[in-house]
């Protein structure tokens, strides 16, 4: 299982105390739980994502500060002399560990199949519209010139059949539309972002989309 938070930890009888050090974290500050900062663990221990790494804060002694800045990993050390609640954070972690790992794959309702189904059968209509367009404009084209511009037509209309809207993003359709607790954005950041892998790729779709329009047939 990859962990999304990965801690590296040592109790010492002879030094009468356990340190904490975090190797690896994933989600960040709001994003830590998928929907707040914090998780809590069934023994009650709580790991919360602000500031900097630390024990005993503003919560309670049963709370547990992890990195809350966009570092994958933080060299300060946590340390507690309370072995008890050193091996309760032990658990807590590995049972956070373990939801995220259920979140990373989630199951599909039927009603959420149905919803992404129904509309891919209406981007399927578009793309036999597209193609049957195409085909009536060449065979009414009189020239190359007038197939190459037929051609330029058809792939900067499929290009806008490229499935990239909410109706068929299964995170979307499952969350209501609701950025806020949706999973996607926790390693490709919220799509209404320009720095997103959504708006990334629509970028690149319209930037393809032009170059063909300017590029692809000037005439001979």
């Amino acid at each position: 299982m990859d962990k999304a938070l990965v801690v590296q930890s040592e109790w010492s009888e002879l030094k009468g105390g356990g340190i904490f050090k975090i190797i690896k974290q994933d989600n960040i500050e709001t994003l830590f739980n998928r929907t707040s900062n914090c998780f809590k663990g069934s023994n009650g221990t709580i790991l919360k994502s602000v500031g900097s790494p630390e024990l005993h804060g503003p919560d309670g002694d049963n709370t547990m500060y992890v990195r809350g800045s966009s570092k994958k990993d933080d060299d300060n050390i946590i340390s507690t002399t309370n072995k008890d609640l050193f091996n309760k954070f032990l658990v807590t972690i590995d049972e956070y560990n373990e939801a995220m790992a259920r979140h990373e794959v989630k199951e599909l309702t039927q009603s959420t199949k149905d919803h992404i189904t129904n509309h891919s059968k209406y981007l399927a209509k578009r793309v036999k519209g597209v193609l049957d367009t195409f085909a009536e404009n060449i065979d009414e084209s009189k020239n190359v010139s007038d197939a190459m511009n037929a051609k330029v037509q058809l792939m900067t209309s499929l290009l806008s059949c490229i499935p990239m809207g909410v109706e068929t993003c299964p995170f979307c359709v499952i969350n209501h539309n609701d950025c806020s607790v949706c999973e996607y954005k926790n390693k490709h950041g919220n799509c209404l972002n320009k720095d997103s892998t959504y708006q990334k790729i629509s970028d690149m779709i319209g930037n393809l989309r032009n170059y063909i329009s300017n590029n692809y047939w000037k005439g001979l």
